[in-house]
Parts: C-alpha cells; sequence; structure tokens
C-alpha cells in the first residue's frame, strides 16, 4: 500500500497516540484532539480520516457530514465503542470500527477503504442523529 496522509481524530490522547504510532512508520500522520479542530486541520491532501464518534463538541458523525459537505472523498472510518447503528450508504462514512482495535484490523481496514471502488458521497444521506 503507498502511503498516505491519515488524520487521526480522538479525545482520548491514548487512542490517538497508538494509533499515529501503528500508522506513523509507513504514513504522513497529523492528529485532532476533537471535531473542531479536525475541521481546522482537514484539506484535500489528507487520504483518509480515522475518526472517534463521541468526543467534546461536535460529534465525529456531524464533523464527517461536515467534512463531506464541504467537499471532501477521502475514506472516513468511525472508531468508537459503541455499536455500529448507523446504515454506511447512508451516512458519511465508508467503515464503522468498534474499540478495542488492534493493529491488524486497523491496517486491514485501511487498505480495504483506500482500494474499494467508493460510493458517489454526493448521492449519500448525511442526516445523522448524534
Amino acid at each position: 500500500m503507498e502511503s498516505l496522509d491519515v488524520l487521526i481524530v480522538d479525545d482520548t490522547d491514548g487512542c490517538r497516540d497508538l494509533y499515529a504510532f501503528w500508522l506513523e512508520d509507513d504514513h504522513a500522520v497529523e492528529t485532532a484532539p476533537n471535531g473542531t479542530v479536525a475541521l481546522d486541520r482537514i484539506d484535500h491532501s489528507v487520504d483518509l480520516v480515522l475518526m472517534d464518534r463521541n468526543m467534546p463538541g461536535p460529534s465525529g458523525l456531524d464533523v464527517a457530514a461536515e467534512m463531506r459537505t464541504a467537499g471532501y472523498d477521502c475514506p472516513i472510518v468511525m472508531i468508537s465503542s459503541e455499536p455500529a447503528d448507523v446504515c454506511l450508504s447512508e451516512s458519511p462514512l465508508d467503515e464503522y470500527l468498534r474499540k478495542p482495535v488492534d493493529e491488524s484490523t486497523l491496517e486491514s481496514t485501511i487498505e480495504d477503504v483506500t482500494t474499494r471502488p467508493r460510493l458517489d458521497t454526493a448521492k449519500r444521506s448525511i442526516h445523522q442523529s448524534s
């Protein structure tokens, strides 16, 4: 897999730091402690977003919806301790992982979402309740 620019968004320092540690040898990694900072840091050079669902301020789902509305089309992977209660094809997300996530699962998910055919995000419904 080629090197990616990855934005990791999680309010828990340990999760954010662990995901960055796992990925930083092969990818350019930037982190954000919440959705507001993530929205400030995202640009069209970002190839992948890994995002927690429950954070102070806007939820991960709300931030993902804002990213889609702003025209960012990179894969977004939600990583949450909550059960996956969203339909991926009707959400701004490309994948949903349940915490705890191990390194192998994270790497295989990244490989999957960055190589499989993408849904047309312009046609997705991005109305989510948090």
